[in-house]
């Protein structure tokens, strides 16, 4: 059986509904699958719904943010419920923190004298079909830069960092490599990256 286990959908960084998704992954003849939104798990339930009517192997999960050793990383926890209000806590306060990074995100450059307009920023509707973030599409629609590799590679520099959990006033971030305690679900690594700032 092919099976893809980290898939996002537009509930974070995807370009894809659950609707979609589930018609990729049976074109693709892809018979088990995840979705592994970051820090959220909006479209688990329907995802499961319809990949049940369809008879799809379906593993809930997500892609959770921590911080180990003061490196940010990214850790796919698999098997997880929907419904656990300990993980959805959790999982709230890592959004508030990632909304935190896109203005972070924003002012940073403002304060190094690129033309981004906060007022702007503050207003711009975010089209999640696009894949990425909030921050990223209005730095692309502003033509600050054409893609993350561009946001990260050119206007991030030494001398202005990306934010991230070693940033000089950031909300506290979830500090242990796993699940919430009584939080039933199968962590694992997914993808680390450092914070410069």
């Amino acid at each position: 059986m092919r099976a893809d286990l980290h898939i996002h959908t537009t509930a974070s960084d995807g370009r894809w509904t659950p609707e979609e998704v589930v018609a990729h992954v049976r074109a693709a003849g892809i018979g088990l699958f995840a979705i592994t939104d970051h820090d959220t798990l909006a479209h688990v339930a329907p995802t499961a719904d319809l990949a049940r009517r369809v008879g799809l192997a379906f593993l809930p999960a997500a892609e959770v943010s921590a911080v180990v050793n003061g490196t940010g990383v990214h850790i796919l926890a698999y098997g997880v419920d929907p419904t656990d209000p300990v993980l959805n806590r959790m999982l709230e306060e890592n959004r508030r923190r990632l909304n935190w990074v896109n203005e972070e995100t924003i002012r940073r450059l403002a304060r190094a004298g690129y033309p981004v307009d906060l007022d702007a920023y503050a207003t711009y509707q975010h089209d999640p079909s696009r894949g990425g973030w909030k921050a990223l599409n209005f730095l692309i629609d502003s033509g600050l830069c054409q893609d993350v590799r561009d946001l990260m590679d050119r206007l991030f520099t030494e001398s202005i960092p990306p934010p991230g959990p070693t940033s000089p006033t950031p909300p506290r971030w979830q500090r242990r490599p796993g699940p919430p305690e009584g939080c039933r679900c199968w962590p694992t690594p997914a993808c680390p990256f450092t914070a410069r700032g």
